[in-house]
């Protein structure tokens, strides 16, 4: 499944997960409403540093990309079963200087009714 179409600035937002640990599957259809991927960037921003590096492969990710200029935007992995609230990685796996940050019960609550989250990612 991919979430698909263009805001009136160029950005939408995609979500998938992992399929292995070298391939992310998007859903058909990606978000293109200002509003929502304007939110979701917010709530990432506002995120607070995590005080301790997740575990395994994150469950959700998520990308904002600017269609008009050929852009990512935005890269978060997401990791949702770590027994307490989302742990967040802004930017690639990949990273060498890798930074997490912890979102809040109610930033995390937010975010699944902004992106209608299954029920497989929570």
């Amino acid at each position: 499944m991919l979430l698909i179409g263009c805001s009136s600035t160029g950005e939408t937002l995609a979500v998938g997960s992992y399929k292995d640990p070298y391939t992310i599957v998007f859903h058909d259809e990606e978000i293109s409403e200002e509003k929502v991927i304007d939110e979701v960037k917010n709530i990432v921003n506002a995120a607070d540093e995590a005080t301790e590096p997740p575990d395994g492969p994150p469950n959700i990710v998520i990308h904002v990309n600017d269609w008009q200029y050929s852009t990512m935007v935005m890269s978060i992995s997401l990791w949702t079963d770590s027994g307490s609230t989302p742990t967040l990685l802004r930017g690639h796996l990949a990273d060498a200087e890798k930074q997490f940050y912890q979102l809040s019960e109610e930033s995390w609550l937010e975010i699944q009714e902004l992106l209608d989250l299954e029920e497989e990612y929570l």
